[in-house]
C-alpha cells in the first residue's frame, strides 16, 4: 500500500460512477498505474445499486491516493460537482467511469500544462470496444503536436478545433473557480465548456492519444431518447444563449448557428432514431411543440444553418396544432 500524500496533490482526478461495475476495474486500474504519481483520485459513487461502490472501496484500500464518496443518486452533474467541492489539487482532471487512461496520460498532460503555463490542455481519444488494455504502446512525447491558443472560446466556438468533452482536458483549478455543472440535465458538458472557455485565457491543443473511450451501450449518449433529454436540450439552449449574450455578445450569431442549432438538429434526429416507441415519440414532439416555439420567438433558436428538412420540422412545431404536426414532423424526421 502506498504512503498517503498529506501535501496538496498536483492533480485531482474526479470519477463519478453509477452502475458501471463491469467497467470500474479497468478505469481505476488505469489510474493507479499512472507514471505520474502526485495525484488524488476522488471517486463519487452516485447511489449505485450494483458493485460499483464496492469496487471503488476495494481500490481505495489498495491505494490511499483514492478517496470514495458514497451518496444517494444525484446525477452526473451533481457527482462531478461533489468531486470539485472536495478536490485539493492544483489541476483538475475528469475521467468517466466507463473509460480509461493510457499509463502516461497524467504525465503528459501535467508536463504540458506546467511547461506552457496555460489554463487548459486538451488531448484526443481512442475509441475502443475493449474494457481495458493490458498492453499499451509507449508514447514518444517529442512526437506530440501542439497548438497554443490565446483565445480559447474562439477556438471552441468559431474555429471548432477543440472538442466539447469534459474528460479530454486538464484544467487549472483556479480557472474553474466556483463554476459548476448545471444539475438535473443531460449533456451538461456543453454549457460548462462554453462558460469555462470564456473564463480561460490560454489553451494548448495536443494530439496526444491518451484517453480510451469505451463503447458502453448503457451510456447517456447511447440510451433511448426521452422527455428529460428534450428538457435538457431546451435548458442548454437558453443557458448558453443567456451566457453568451451577457458576456461574449460578439459570438452570439455563431453560437446560435453552431452550438444551439446544431443540437436542435440532434434533438430532432434523436427523437426519431433513438426512440422506437411511437407513443413516446409522439409525446416527445408534443413536448417540443410546447418548448421550442418560445425559444424561436425570443431569438434563441433560429432557422439559420438548418437543412430544409429541419427547417420544415421547426416550422411545423411552431405553427401546426398538436393533432397535425406530430404525424408530419415524425414523417419528415424519418427521411433525415
Amino acid at each position: 500500500m502506498m504512503t498517503e500524500n498529506v501535501n496538496t496533490p498536483e492533480i485531482s482526478i474526479i470519477i463519478p460512477g453509477y452502475n458501471v461495475q463491469e467497467y470500474m476495474d479497468g478505469c481505476l486500474e488505469s489510474v493507479i498505474t499512472q507514471t505520474f504519481g502526485d495525484f488524488e483520485c476522488i471517486c463519487v459513487d452516485d447511489g449505485s445499486t450494483d458493485d460499483t461502490g464496492a469496487i471503488m472501496d476495494f481500490f481505495a484500500q489498495r491505494d490511499t491516493r483514492l478517496r470514495v464518496i458514497h451518496q444517494e443518486n444525484g446525477g452526473l452533474s451533481n457527482a462531478r460537482n461533489v468531486g470539485l467541492d472536495n478536490a485539493r489539487g492544483k489541476y483538475i482532471y475528469f475521467l468517466d467511469s466507463d473509460d480509461y487512461l493510457h499509463p502516461q496520460a497524467l504525465e503528459i498532460l501535467h508536463s504540458f500544462i506546467t511547461m506552457h503555463d496555460v489554463d487548459i490542455v486538451s488531448c484526443v481519444y481512442i475509441k475502443t470496444a475493449q474494457k481495458y488494455l493490458n498492453n499499451f504502446k509507449w508514447i514518444d512525447v517529442t512526437g506530440i503536436k501542439t497548438q497554443l491558443v490565446d483565445k480559447p472560446l474562439d477556438a471552441f466556438i468559431k474555429r471548432k478545433i477543440v472538442k466539447t468533452g469534459i474528460p479530454l482536458k486538464i484544467y487549472k483549478r483556479e480557472v474553474i473557480g466556483d463554476l459548476r455543472f448545471i444539475e438535473g440535465i443531460k449533456y451538461e458538458d456543453v454549457p460548462f465548456t462554453t462558460m469555462l472557455f470564456a473564463k480561460a485565457k490560454s489553451l494548448l491543443i495536443t494530439n496526444a492519444p491518451i484517453y480510451y473511450y469505451a463503447t458502453n451501450p448503457n451510456s447517456i449518449m447511447r440510451s433511448g431518447f426521452t422527455i428529460d433529454k428534450v428538457q435538457s436540450y431546451v435548458t442548454i439552449f437558453q443557458k448558453v444563449y443567456d451566457f453568451i449574450a451577457q458576456n461574449e455578445p460578439q459570438y452570439l450569431d455563431i453560437v446560435k448557428r453552431d452550438i444551439i442549432n446544431t443540437r436542435l438538429k440532434m434533438m430532432f434526429n434523436q427523437a426519431i432514431r433513438k426512440q422506437k416507441d411511437k407513443r413516446i415519440r409522439s409525446d416527445l414532439f408534443a413536448m417540443m411543440a410546447l418548448a421550442v416555439p418560445p425559444l424561436v420567438r425570443s431569438g434563441v433558436v433560429t432557422y439559420t444553418g438548418l437543412s430544409l428538412h429541419h427547417k420544415l420540422v421547426l416550422w411545423l412545431l411552431c405553427n401546426c396544432k398538436t393533432s397535425k404536426y406530430a404525424r408530419i414532423a415524425m414523417q419528415l424526421t424519418s427521411w433525415m
